[in-house]
């Protein structure tokens, strides 16, 4: 408690001073910054202490996306609170070995599925070297990591033949609030006009991420055992902070602005074509056939997406808009391919739908068919700056996704879709 209530504390102090800082920037949303990352989190321990049988948890790869936005202390100090989702994939390994008394070599790498993260974060930056270009910094940064739910799970894994079985039960709980410290190497540079900020960073969990109990019984040998474990989740990890609107410069804002002028008068002419990149989160959802009663069946999933598309002006009110989309649903790799037709429908909202090739590009023995196909719709909204904002839905047509394991067949998959993107 008192490591808890010294980071709640020094967040609290963090958002005293955000208001108290003075901007030295001409224009406000100059100092805002998208920030993309990729850690691992580990520090799996338990109890198990048996013959041949071992369960544990690898690194598992965590996503970052964040919001952030920087305040200038003093000449050396910089404070730039976050807000961030971390998409974090959940792998189990159970390695057997004949000592168990099991007669041959058992390894069992599974997806338990996903989870989503929200990380408050107030990263204090001090400057020790360099200038107004490229300078290298220091950062510490207590920060609060969110669930919006916190589960208490079940689980159960068995291997057996002749009426004997290796059994391994386990409970698991999750937290909700979870208070950590970052540290992180900071270099700010320019890439051309664009401010970005490369970051490598170590992130020490107070609080498990979750735990539990566990009870082990071998038939083979005879052995059993109950005990605890828990995941510490402490991160270590690369990340990219992207000011896209701090390439600002007053000598050339004139000629900037005619180049935008330029720039959209050609937009709409029928026949231009824009080039484009997005990302955001995916919400999955299979609907199956269970492979025992024939019911439904199936699983939901959370993950993150993210492509290119070309969009083409082809009438005063309708564009079309090629994509070439990647996405994740449990350990399976998709590639999307949709045609959208869009309609503008307001001043910057666009309606559009379309068919889709989704295509499994990894090799995987629980795939039904690698090709199928879809149908997506749904809205995109223009933000200021070229950006903007899009909600989809994707509906599966072709049954493309088996799992043994979970016991279903024939599954389609189902895609709810919120993000962003940038024209260029």
């Amino acid at each position: 408690m008192p490591k808890f209530n010294f980071l709640v504390s020094l967040f609290l102090l963090s958002n005293c001073v955000l208001l108290s800082a003075q901007e030295s920037t001409t224009n406000w949303y100059q100092n805002l910054h998208i920030k993309v990352g990729y850690a691992d989190n580990f520090s799996y321990s338990s109890d198990l202490n048996v013959t041949g049988y071992d369960t544990y948890v690898p690194t598992k790869a965590t996503f970052r996306l964040g919001l952030g936005y920087d305040f200038s202390l003093n000449e050396k100090w910089t404070l730039s609170p976050s807000a961030e989702i971390d998409w974090i994939r959940l792998l189990d390994e159970t390695i057997i070995t004949p000592e168990s008394g099991f007669n041959r070599f058992f390894n069992s790498r599974t997806s338990s599925g996903s989870e989503l993260n929200i990380i408050l974060s107030a990263p204090f930056e001090y400057n020790l070297l360099g200038n107004d270009k490229n300078n290298l910094g220091i950062a510490i940064a207590p920060q609060i990591n969110f669930r919006s739910f916190n589960d208490v799970g079940l689980g159960f894994s068995g291997i057996g033949m002749n009426g004997n079985i290796i059994r391994y039960e386990y409970t698991e709980r999750n937290r909700i609030f979870r208070p950590s410290l970052l540290l992180g190497l900071n270099y700010n540079f320019k890439l051309g006009a664009l401010p970005l900020r490369a970051q490598v960073f170590y992130s020490h969990s107070f609080t498990p991420q979750y735990y539990g109990e566990f009870t082990y019984t071998n038939d083979f040998n005879g052995e059993s055992q109950t005990g605890k474990y828990e995941f510490d989740g402490h991160q270590a990890g690369v990340s990219v902070a992207i000011f896209p609107f701090g390439n600002g410069n007053s000598d050339k804002k004139e000629k900037k602005e005619k180049v935008v002028k330029e720039k959209k008068e050609r937009n709409k002419n029928i026949g231009s074509s824009r080039f484009g990149y997005k990302m955001g989160v995916n919400f999955s959802d299979i609907t199956a056939i269970d492979s025992n009663t024939g019911g439904l069946s199936g699983f939901v999933g959370t993950e993150l997406y993210g492509g290119l598309f070309i969009d083409t002006r082809i009438s005063d009110n309708w564009n079309l808009q090629n994509e070439l989309t990647y996405s994740f649903t449990d350990e399976n790799l998709f590639l999307e391919i949709p045609i959208l037709f869009k309609r503008k429908i307001g001043d910057n909202l666009w309606a559009f739908v379309g068919p889709k090739a989704q295509i499994v590009t990894n090799e995987n023995e629980e795939i039904d068919r690698n090709f199928g196909a879809g149908l997506d719709f749904g809205f995109q909204y223009d933000l200021p700056k070229d950006f903007f904002i899009e909600a989809r839905y994707g509906i599966g047509l072709s049954r493309q996704i088996n799992d043994f394991q979970l016991g279903f067949e024939g599954g389609k998959r189902n895609v709810l879709r919120v993000g962003f993107g940038i024209k260029f």
